[in-house]
């Protein structure tokens, strides 16, 4: 028999019908194997019809034995399994994780009462603590034994059933719930330094963008006022026949040729000033100057435009000739 078993399994092992462990289905074909047929004379063939017969006889006595050996194979998976999940189940209660479920249950109490605060008392308040308090299933414990076993092979957990079996094992497993509220706290204070700086860094991206952009609206505004200062010199909308220029913003903003934020003199975090000079012929000169309102935070940078043109900007407030209403310091700007 033995020696039928194994050609049967090889003779398996090439089966394309076969999903299953080739060693069920091979005690399964040896059980219904037939007698090897009759040898042709020399020159003469066996009727193809007496090998269909015979291997269609074959097929229908093997169905009932493969179904024996599938049913074989569920049964040998499924106690691998289940002694899998057992080894996982004592790696649990040994590790003290078994009771993290109670630690939860503990640390989630703590955390909702604190929230509560004063409202803790109060039915609602008072049912969600019962609730919690009521939770420990041990539902954590059982979802952990299945991780285990998905996670580990079987040879992992012996050694770790092992080591919990040592002095060390079973001390640290005494400790685990103090250990786990610990590294639930650590976590929590890492994940709140976390979040800290992730805040930090965006509010100084932010903090940047919105200097820019302020810095930029400033640039944008004396161009706004150069533009305003030509109509109105060109338009003699002072109607004085001099075609010279505004003396202060407060003009222009009647005229509403620049908003009334700027004729004030602030907008929008910036500073604005419009000088002319109090001498003869001054009225055909002019220079705007726009400084942050506060350094640092609302722009950094100080800007500057004239009567010719000129756009400049500096670090610090902006010199100029108060006659001339020319520059002495600043980068020039592209118009």
């Amino acid at each position: 028999m033995g020696a039928l078993v194994e050609t049967a399994f090889s003779q398996m092992q090439s089966c394309a019908e076969c999903n299953l462990p080739s060693v069920y289905f091979a005690r399964a074909w040896a059980s219904v194997s037939l007698p090897s047929p009759p040898i042709a004379p020399q020159g003469l063939s066996l009727p193809a019809e007496s090998l269909t017969v015979r291997h269609s006889t074959r097929f229908w006595l093997l169905a009932p034995a493969l179904i024996v050996g599938a049913v074989l194979w569920h049964a040998h998976a499924r106690a691998g399994e289940d002694a899998k999940l057992n080894k996982a189940r004592r790696l649990v209660e040994l590790s003290g994780e078994a009771n993290l479920d109670g630690a939860l249950a503990l640390s989630l109490h703590a955390e909702l009462k604190g929230n509560l605060g004063t409202k803790a008392d109060s039915p609602q308040g008072k049912v969600a603590l019962e609730v919690i308090e009521n939770s420990k299933r041990n539902s954590y414990a059982a979802g952990l034994v299945k991780l285990y076993a998905k996670h580990l092979d079987e040879a992992t957990i012996d050694g770790l059933i092992q080591f919990y079996e040592t002095p060390a094992g079973k001390a640290l497993a005494t400790k685990r719930s103090e250990l786990w509220r610990a590294q639930q706290k650590l976590c929590e204070q890492e994940r709140d330094g976390i979040l800290a700086e992730v805040q930090k860094s965006v509010a100084k991206v932010k903090a940047k963008e919105a200097i820019a952009q302020s810095e930029a609206r400033a640039e944008r505004t004396l161009k706004v006022i150069a533009h305003a200062q030509a109509s109105f010199r060109e338009g003699d909308l002072d109607k004085n026949g001099n075609l010279d220029y505004a003396a202060d913003l407060a003009s222009l903003a009647r005229l509403k040729l620049i908003t009334p934020a700027v004729g004030r003199g602030t907008s929008l975090g910036y500073i604005y000033k419009l000088h002319r000079p109090e001498l003869p012929g001054g009225n055909f000169m002019w220079l705007a100057t726009a400084s942050p309102k506060k350094p640092g935070k609302t722009g950094k940078r100080h800007f500057g435009i004239n009567f010719a043109g000129q756009l400049r900007w500096a670090d610090q407030p902006l010199e100029y000739d108060p006659k001339s209403c020319e520059f002495k310091n600043g980068t020039p700007l592209g118009n």
